[in-house]
């Protein structure tokens, strides 16, 4: 995956500090790993420069992101920790909070896709040292051994990856909220909730 706002789009973007325009820096070194439903993949971004204050942001911080329209925001997809990243596609897993789905069982999921996953590749590159292996050659073709598979993260790190989530919804969810109580006291305002019985003197 590849954010790049700056480069891609033309976004202007205004430093949080002086308000001037930030300038591409290029691509950050480093590459961000993200967890997926069935896979690791890596995500790309760049880096942005205030020339006044001599300030560098990334283009995936959330003081950049919010600069974008709606749409754009949308396409990020992913939830960042302080070492690795997730797909919000498998926080959607958690979402659904019935008997039985916890973290503990999402990470028993994803163990099992992650696996799949992998001898899948794995088959797929054996098949393909077996093919040069058998091609005649001068000299002798070895092929590297095949990485191991990387391990899940632990249903701890999930969960406190599901709260930076509700975290992020949590105008909608008030909103949510706020709604449905709105429409129950709509709906009983013109109700008669008591009434007074003269001749036992209560109130029923």
């Amino acid at each position: 995956m590849v954010w790049m706002p700056y480069h891609l789009w033309k976004v202007r973007f205004s430093c949080p500090t002086c308000g001037k325009n930030l300038t591409g820096y290029g691509v950050h070194k480093r590459a961000r790993k993200v967890l997926d439903i069935d896979r690791y993949y890596l995500m790309l971004t760049e880096t942005l420069r205030c020339t006044m204050c001599s300030l560098n942001y990334l283009s995936t911080s959330q003081i950049v992101r919010d600069q974008l329209d709606l749409p754009h925001q949308k396409m990020f997809r992913l939830i960042l920790t302080c070492k690795y990243a997730c797909d919000i596609l498998v926080i959607r897993l958690l979402r659904d909070r019935t008997l039985g789905n916890s973290p503990a069982r999402l990470v028993k999921q994803l163990r099992e896709n992650h696996g799949e996953k992998w001898l899948k590749r794995l088959a797929h590159y054996l098949g393909e040292c077996s093919d040069f292996v058998d091609r005649p050659s001068l000299f002798p073709v070895a092929c590297q051994e095949p990485p191991e598979p990387i391990d899940i993260p632990t249903s701890r790190w999930l969960l406190s990856v599901y709260g930076r989530d509700i975290l992020s919804r949590l105008d909608h969810i008030k909103a949510s909220i706020t709604s449905i109580f709105g429409t129950i006291l709509k709906i009983h305002s013109t109700k008669q909730i008591t009434k007074w019985d003269s001749t036992l003197g209560d109130l029923h």
